[in-house]
């Protein structure tokens, strides 16, 4: 989630000019790439250690509570990006984070680990529950992602005739 939150500020941030220059429609899709490459690169190393280590460990009953835990982890990350992102990455001064944002969006937020994590402990021994949490967190994340991919910001104006000319 650091990774994530840190994404929006660069000490750099005129270089975020290149994002006015191509043909972007929809600019949820620059913010899509941004946090899925984030995940790639944080959680998707913890991820194959933790399966491998998990089953290992437990057997084939970890699997379900293993992709459970997938699931709320995307989805919880996308909700983050989908909530917190108002610009590009890496577009706002590192002076900017000082500033701080929406207190009840980062007080939800802040809440979502602790309630999902809860919610995991409950129902970890009941497999019918944690198989239908499971599906209903990859269906979240996949609704999630689509809103996220056609998200707008302010102030983007998309150029029909730059695509037409292409």
């Amino acid at each position: 989630m650091t990774a994530i939150d840190a994404s929006k500020y660069s000490d750099k941030k005129k270089a975020a000019w290149i994002y006015h220059i191509p043909p972007v429609q929809y600019t949820g899709a620059i913010i899509y790439g941004a946090v899925k490459s984030i995940l790639c690169k944080f959680a998707l190393p913890i991820f194959v250690f933790l399966g491998i280590a998990g089953f290992w460990l437990i057997g084939w009953t970890y699997i379900p509570n293993f992709l459970l835990t997938i699931g709320m982890v995307i989805t919880y990350c996308f909700l983050y990006a989908y909530l917190s992102y108002k610009h590009m990455p890496f577009s706002r001064d590192m002076l900017d984070k000082q500033k701080g944002g929406s207190f009840f969006i980062s007080l939800f937020l802040g809440s979502l680990p602790f309630l999902f994590g809860g919610l995991h402990y409950l129902i970890f021994k009941m497999l019918p529950v944690v198989i239908l949490l499971m599906l209903l967190s990859f269906a979240s994340s996949w609704l999630l992602i689509g809103s996220l991919y056609q998200k707008r910001i302010e102030g983007w104006n998309f150029n029909e005739e730059a695509e037409n000319d292409v």
